[in-house]
């Protein structure tokens, strides 16, 4: 049998559980999740049966077992601890990223190490599934809010004796930004290539490499230390959420949507749409200013109209990267529609009896947003 196994190191808190939900734990499951997702993102031109027949050749499904073995194993790390313990006051943009990690008081493992480990008798499978390892590595995180920064790894060393990677340079030894955009490049048109994918202009159904913008954001004239990967994330997730809240010049949209919400609490009129639905579903809006008969903040609660399209993940990923000893933001956007043609969205609240639906939103403000940055395209 064929092996590869990458050491790797956290550079963001990563919040895998075991059966509890609650324990820190990582498992292989959860990696081959993520190893499915970059995988898929790869091969979003292939008929939707093609997709799932060669992703259960290398993954598994309900019919055969994976022909990609994923092991795991902890070499070290520092005590498990709460991610309350990082000040939400001085990192009030780490906090708003990880938001749920801290409404729940989950525990991470600080400083962690470990071995994953990839095995397979065919060659090509075992290929296959590094290249989605170099994926999810550079551009994605594992756990909880990994597509905002959570679960951020780096690879540090690759034992692979029969150098089914020989052709490929999947360690970053990049010192500045120059030298990780060549690199950056080299290793997804490689990767492109390999997969055959075909370029597109119009939106994809899902996330998929088919039609995508990836972004190194570049805070060097911003005075935070680019060696503490909290502060930068700290950077990114207050401009997100400056963005968000309307408080950036360029985004009038985040007005129009809580003026549209406050309304529909207090009136039960219908939204006309909902902007920022494009950065993903569901949205909860909640509003001290106006309280119900208990003392307590209205709330409003948007999702697609119909159950099996409620959610819609977020198609804007931001992780972290180290290039010599600094960390900086990447976001990768996905050019996906939101909703299938046709679907709408639904917004609810106990304020009113009877929910309302309208329109999905037709805008840019995912691209507004990353235009606010200093933003350097790979």
């Amino acid at each position: 049998m064929r092996t590869i196994t990458f050491t790797c190191e956290t550079i963001t808190p990563m919040f895998l559980s075991g059966a509890d939900g609650q324990t820190p734990e990582l498992r292989p499951p959860s990696i081959k999740g993520a190893l499915r997702f970059w995988w898929r993102a790869m091969n979003g031109h292939l008929s939707l049966e093609e997709l799932k027949k060669q992703e259960g050749e290398i993954f598994g499904d309900t019919s055969k077992r994976s022909k990609v073995i994923v092991k795991c194993r902890i070499i070290s790390n520092d005590r498990k601890q709460k991610i309350n313990i990082i000040n939400r006051d001085i990192f009030s943009g780490f906090h708003y990223l990880l938001y749920s990690a801290y409404m729940n008081k989950r525990e991470y493992l600080p400083n962690l190490r470990f071995e994953i480990t990839l095995s397979s008798y065919d060659s090509e499978y075992l290929l296959s599934a590094s290249y989605a390892m170099w994926l999810l590595s550079n551009l994605g995180g594992l756990g909880t809010r990994s597509r905002r920064g959570a679960g951020n790894f780096l690879i540090s060393e690759i034992e692979d004796k029969e150098e089914i990677l020989s052709n490929f340079n999947f360690l970053n030894n990049s010192t500045d930004l120059i030298q990780f955009q060549s690199y950056f490049r080299e290793n997804i048109e490689v990767i492109k290539s390999y997969f055959k994918v075909v370029s597109k202009t119009r939106k994809t159904k899902f996330n998929t490499f088919e039609n995508y913008k990836i972004h190194i954001i570049d805070y060097s004239n911003v005075d935070i230390d680019f060696s503490n990967s909290t502060e930068v994330l700290n950077e990114i997730g207050m401009n997100f959420q400056a963005f968000r809240d309307g408080r950036v010049s360029s985004n009038i949209l985040a007005f129009s949507d809580y003026n549209s919400v406050k309304d529909f609490i207090l009136s039960g009129n219908t939204p006309a749409t909902l902007e920022k639905a494009n950065f993903g579903l569901p949205i909860s809006y909640q509003y001290r200013s106006i309280l119900d008969s208990n003392n307590r903040p209205r709330r409003a609660n948007i999702e697609g109209a119909k159950k099996e399209s409620s959610r819609s993940a977020s198609s804007i990923i931001i992780s972290l990267n180290r290039i010599g000893n600094n960390f900086y933001p990447i976001i990768i956007n996905f050019h996906s529609i939101l909703l299938p043609i046709g679907a709408e969205l639904k917004i609810s609240s106990k304020s009113q009896s009877r929910n309302k639906f309208f329109s999905k939103p037709i805008n840019t403000i995912k691209e507004d947003f990353i235009a606010t940055l200093p933003n350097i395209l790979i």
